[in-house]
């Protein structure tokens, strides 16, 4: 997934170098993939580089694609619709 689709709340950022990296890499590794765990979806994964690698990657280079924009709102509200008070 390239970053610029990645929700911001939901990404995990890690900066080690040297021995401490190294150590942090094991541990992670041992912990996303325990061979006990019945399923094999980790919450994340590990990818060796720099982000601007993975940007070089993305097929879809540019600024985001505009919304779509709506039309006249409808004169009765609709079950979706609330009012805060």
């Amino acid at each position: 997934m390239s970053f610029g689709k990645m929700d911001p709340s939901c990404t995990f950022g890690f900066y080690a170098g040297g021995t401490e990296l190294e150590q942090l890499w094991g541990d992670l590794a041992r912990v996303l993939s325990p061979r006990s765990a019945p399923e094999r979806y980790p919450i994340f994964t590990l990818a060796e580089g720099r982000a601007q690698d993975h940007q070089a990657l993305d097929p879809h280079p540019g600024p985001p694609p505009a919304l779509p924009r709506r039309g006249k709102r409808p004169k009765k509200p609709n079950s979706e619709e609330f009012v805060l008070l």
